[in-house]
């Protein structure tokens, strides 16, 4: 059985990608109330419901906008998820948890880093739960129906919908960009090696994100709306290190990662493919 802790992108996709009556969504109410109120005995009554010993914990939820406070950011990325690993580890037979790419790059930090640098910190102190937990570190994901506007493809559509001016900084970061049908097969390969600790996916076909901006600008024939070099330099961004793809990555058929993403912001913009 999966319990899934969360109710967005990642955690939607997971359980759809399940059989039917093979998992369960724990809604962020229920889980932010168990903190609140410390209550183990509210947790304990729910995994004895469950009336299976094999049970995969997936911890799907977490704050990515890096421009909400320190103290948001601490909280939804390492002390409830911290509080939860700790609940439930007794009622589980796997934690998966979700990190960063960033985890792995020597950068300035922003809020929004050091909240998950803190968290994978602490588990891999706990030497990932001797082998019980998988920490999987993701690149930036897209897919999503509802599109979250603070994220850079979300800018994007939003100056396009208005034809108003896009403005940004050189663009010189690099991002590998993942459609999230790719992200939940690969996990099930992971899974399926009974794999534990921290791993990556990786495709290595990062690009610019100037690239990424210009392309889909040209090819809509808006190039006049983007204006490259107009903003600061962004800290805590990686501008030089492409992950390889590994064993588990390498073989596997990604959706192209430029044209995936100029599809899909054809979509949000209500373009007929």
């Amino acid at each position: 059985m999966k319990v899934i802790f969360g109710t967005g992108l990642l955690a939607q996709s997971i359980q759809l990608n399940s059989p039917v009556d093979e998992s369960k969504l724990v809604q962020r109410r229920t889980y932010t109330n168990w903190y609140h109120n410390r209550d183990i005995s509210g947790i304990k009554s729910y995994f004895n419901s469950i009336k299976t010993e094999n049970i995969e914990v997936y911890l799907c939820f977490g704050a990515t906008n890096s421009k909400i406070s320190k103290e948001e950011l601490i909280f939804a990325n390492y002390e409830l998820p911290s509080f939860i690993i700790d609940s439930v580890e007794k009622f589980s037979t796997k934690i998966i948890t979700f990190g960063t790419i960033q985890e792995l790059l020597n950068t300035s930090l922003n809020n929004y880093t050091q909240s998950k640098f803190k968290f994978s910190n602490e588990i891999a102190a706990k030497n990932w739960l001797d082998g019980k937990l998988l920490h999987v570190r993701l690149h930036t994901i897209y897919g999503a129906k509802v599109l979250k506007p603070e994220t850079f493809i979300g800018q994007i559509v939003g100056h396009i919908s208005n034809l108003s001016k896009f403005k940004m900084s050189s663009g010189e970061q690099i991002r590998e960009y993942h459609h999230i049908n790719d992200t939940v097969q690969i996990l099930d390969k992971i899974l399926e090696m009974n794999l534990q600790g921290p791993i990556e996916i990786s495709h290595g076909k990062p690009f610019k994100l100037s690239l990424m901006a210009s392309h889909i600008f040209e090819k809509l024939n808006l190039r006049n709306l983007l204006l490259i070099n107009e903003n600061d330099r962004v800290l805590g961004e990686n501008y030089n290190k492409v992950f390889e793809a590994n064993q588990i990555t390498k073989n596997y058929n990604f959706i192209d990662p430029l044209k995936g993403v100029f599809s899909y912001v054809k979509q949000q913009l209500g373009y007929k493919l």
